[in-house]
């Protein structure tokens, strides 16, 4: 059964097209590799099935509540913030109550005695409670430690390969039903590339 197809697909950029009426289709547990020359419009495909950009023309049928998560090949040059807080951007607006009270939490520690944000953290610890929002973060455990990281690690500190961990962590914490990963080897040495092709596997 396929999650999304494509009829007719056209992208040009005002420029030479780089898709010409072309029809796509990919199905639930389906596994591709997206092979070409540079500047053939690979990535190009991948942002506009990630949403980033719209066709010029075709037409999309897609499940209706269709999820879609996407690795991209360059890693940002400073990401502030926990692995685990890394993690949780690839909630959204889900998880701000959680990044919040990380956040304070991670505060309170350097100020033991600060009573404002004492309070602050048990506010929030409260919104969790009543939200059930403490399943997102056992959600964003199990991933990161699927990964091979732990959640209290900075990411800026991180090596460039773990680095492309924690952010694959945060592509898989919405559960997508469509996972795209550009170049993701790019940051990896062998024996990351080796854990990769090992998760992808059993994926």
């Amino acid at each position: 059964m396929a999650i999304l197809s494509y009829r007719n697909l056209t992208v040009s950029f005002s420029g030479p097209a780089l898709l010409e009426n072309q029809n796509l289709s990919i199905d639930r547990g389906e596994k591709i590799c997206l092979v070409g020359r540079n500047g053939e419009g690979k990535s190009t495909l991948l942002r506009l099935l990630a949403n980033q950009i719209e066709p010029d023309a075709g037409e999309i049928e897609k499940l209706p509540d269709l999820r879609i998560a996407k690795l991209d090949q360059e890693i940002p040059a400073e990401l502030p913030g926990t692995v685990m807080e890394v993690a949780l951007e690839g909630l959204g607006e889900e998880a701000c109550a959680l990044k919040d009270y990380h956040e304070v939490a991670q505060q309170l520690a350097a100020s033991p005695d600060d009573e404002d944000l004492s309070q602050k953290l048990g506010a929030l610890q409260e919104a969790l409670d009543a939200s059930d929002g403490w399943s997102l973060e056992h959600r964003a455990e199990s991933i990161i430690d699927r990964v091979g990281l732990r959640g209290d690690e900075p990411f800026d500190e991180l090596s460039g390969g773990n680095k492309s961990r924690a952010l694959l962590a945060r592509a898989l914490i919405s559960e997508p039903h469509l996972l795209l990963l550009d170049e993701p080897t790019n940051h990896l040495d062998i024996p990351g590339i080796r854990w990769l092709e090992e998760f992808l596997r059993k994926a």
